[in-house]
């Protein structure tokens, strides 16, 4: 009895010895190569700040231009003034330039936009008063413009938090979004030409040609889609809003009514689209 134990004790001990090595389909008897594995997915996500840290890019920019008010404006001798000045534009369209770097190891990122800007004046609207000066009547008059241009070059600093948009996204190897407050400066060139009224036989034609240097704040969000590792489709908006504004005198081309005052506003505000691409690197 003691021998037949042993006997198959040194059985088991043989089998045992003899499966070593061999995986678990083997010993199932499964076969392996008709085990069908998971394909490799087709987008291997998108370049990360510890990668790829900069990043440039280029957009086309459609605009909306916020209605300028003007501040009232008279002759020295009080004799005529332009009240309720308000400028309306087209939709405008420009072009955008932006370099930035993201803070590895961080969800910060330091951003530079620039650009060129341009929008038609739709429509200047105001109220042309002459007269009334030495106890006579003054007479109104509603006044229209022939059209002009306004010309704008900002450059703006943006800090800001930028968030990867996780889960799967079809077409695409992922996507991020980008948001911040923005500060700067704008350069500016308003033309704004032959301002006169619709109905007077008054000959005083008016134009505003102001241009400079102005304050300038706002705030940005963009969505990259990335098209490729380091490649991304940038889909953005940014408001450009200034402080006040002075565009120099309503400059007199014809009659004889006298100097007006400065041509000024409170602020200016564009509401900037973009779309373009962006490469990191």
């Amino acid at each position: 009895m003691k021998k037949m134990i042993l006997l198959g004790a040194l059985a088991v001990s043989f089998a045992t010895t003899s499966t070593q090595g061999q995986s678990v389909e083997e010993l199932l008897g499964l076969n392996v190569s008709a085990i069908q594995t998971p394909a490799d997915p087709t987008m291997t996500g998108h370049a990360q700040a510890e990668e790829a840290p900069l990043y440039f890019r280029a957009t086309v920019n459609p605009l909306l231009v916020g209605a300028i008010s003007l501040q009232d404006a008279g002759s020295s001798g009080g004799s005529t003034t332009i009240s309720g000045a308000k400028v309306e534009f087209d939709v405008g369209i420009g072009f955008g330039l932006s370099f930035g770097w993201r803070i590895p190891d961080s969800y910060v990122f330091i951003q530079l936009d620039t650009g060129f800007q341009w929008a038609g004046v739709n429509d200047f609207n105001g109220t042309l008063t002459v007269g009334g000066g030495g106890g006579g009547a003054a007479a109104s008059f509603d006044l229209r413009t022939s059209g002009g241009n306004l010309y704008q070059v900002p450059v703006l600093i943006t800090p800001g938090l930028e968030f990867d948009l996780g889960g799967q996204w079809p077409f695409l190897n992922g996507a991020a979004i980008r948001f911040g407050p923005s500060v700067g400066f704008m350069y500016y060139n308003l033309k704004i030409n032959d301002i006169e009224a619709t109905s007077t036989s008054n000959d005083d034609i008016f134009d505003i040609n102001g241009n400079g240097l102005v304050f300038t704040y706002g705030a940005m969000v963009n969505l990259d889609l990335f098209l490729s590792h380091n490649v991304a489709l940038t889909l953005g908006w940014q408001l450009q809003a200034t402080s006040p504004i002075d565009y120099g005198q309503f400059n007199v081309d014809q009659g004889n009514s006298g100097q007006l005052s400065d041509a000024k506003t409170n602020f200016t505000y564009t509401n900037v689209m973009s779309c373009g691409i962006s490469i990191y690197f």
